[in-house]
């Protein structure tokens, strides 16, 4: 059956592409988005150098990944 599909390797490249995008996206948003949503309530303080992730554009930004 796989011999009859000739574009079967492309798909499945495109899929595991799309998965570990996914995966390495996940590892890249998802502290950003906790340590945005820590200080953006004050549960963590922020030294000044870092004060524009405690704001809300940062936060939107962080939990919505691209």
């Amino acid at each position: 059956m796989p011999d009859q599909i000739p574009y079967l390797p492309y798909v499945l490249s495109a899929f595991i592409g799309v998965g570990l995008a996914a995966a390495a996206g996940f590892r890249v948003f998802l502290p950003m988005f906790a340590v945005s949503l820590a200080s953006y309530f004050q549960w963590i303080p922020t030294h000044e150098s870092f004060e524009w992730l405690s704001s809300l554009p940062a936060l939107i930004t962080t939990e919505l990944p691209l």
